[in-house]
C-alpha cells in the first residue's frame, strides 16, 4: 500500500507535501499506543474503508488513548463519512462519556442532507480545543455540536453495536 502511495504513477501527495512527510506503517491504534504522551497538536482519523469503519478505532477505549497522545490544546479529528451509518451521534456519545468538546462542521447544509450523501467529520478535544484556533473553516462555516443531548450508548472495547446508527431508509 505505501509503495502504491508514494508511486507518483497513481498519487502526487507524498511527494508534494512540504516538508516530506514522516510516514509509519502499522495498525494506527497500536502504532499510535507506542507514540510518546502529547506528542501531537492534530490527530486525523481517516481509516474507513468501503463504508466499514473499524470499529476498535471509534471506541470510548480508543479515544482516550488518542487523547493521551494530543498536546494541550490537540484536536482529533474524524472523518465521518458513510453511507450507511450515522456515525455522528456514535462520536457525540464517545465525547460525552470522556468529557469532550465535539464539533461538525456546518456549511448551512442540514445533517440530514449531510447524512444522506454520507458525508462528514467531527473535531473533538479537550476544554473547547475544537474552537480554539478554528472558530470558522476556511470556507467560512460555524462549528455546531454534534448529536442529540441524550442518545446512543458510548462504543467500547466491550459493547460495539452499530444498530441505532444504520440509516433505516425504504427503497422502492
Amino acid at each position: 500500500m505505501f509503495r502504491i502511495a508514494r508511486s507518483p504513477r497513481f498519487f502526487t501527495f507524498l511527494r508534494d507535501c512540504p516538508p516530506q512527510p514522516f510516514v509509519i506503517l502499522g495498525d494506527a491504534r497500536l502504532t499510535l499506543a507506542r507514540a510518546p504522551d502529547g506528542a501531537y497538536d492534530l490527530i486525523v482519523l481517516d481509516a474507513y474503508s468501503s463504508d466499514a469503519p473499524p470499529l476498535h478505532l471509534i471506541t470510548l477505549d480508543a479515544v482516550r488513548l488518542y487523547l493521551t497522545k494530543l498536546a494541550p490544546g490537540g484536536v482529533l479529528v474524524l472523518n465521518i463519512s458513510n453511507r450507511h451509518l450515522d456515525l455522528e451521534p456514535v462520536v457525540g456519545a464517545i465525547a460525552r462519556a470522556a468529557g469532550l468538546v465535539a464539533r461538525t462542521r456546518s456549511d448551512n447544509d442540514d445533517r440530514r442532507r449531510r447524512a444522506a450523501r454520507g458525508q462528514g467529520g467531527i473535531a473533538v478535544g479537550r476544554d473547547g480545543a475544537p474552537r480554539r484556533g478554528s472558530r470558522r473553516t476556511p470556507r467560512g462555516a460555524t462549528l455546531e455540536s454534534p448529536g442529540r443531548a441524550a442518545g446512543p450508548r458510548a462504543l467500547t472495547d466491550n459493547f460495539a453495536s452499530l444498530l441505532t446508527a444504520f440509516h433505516w431508509r425504504s427503497r422502492l
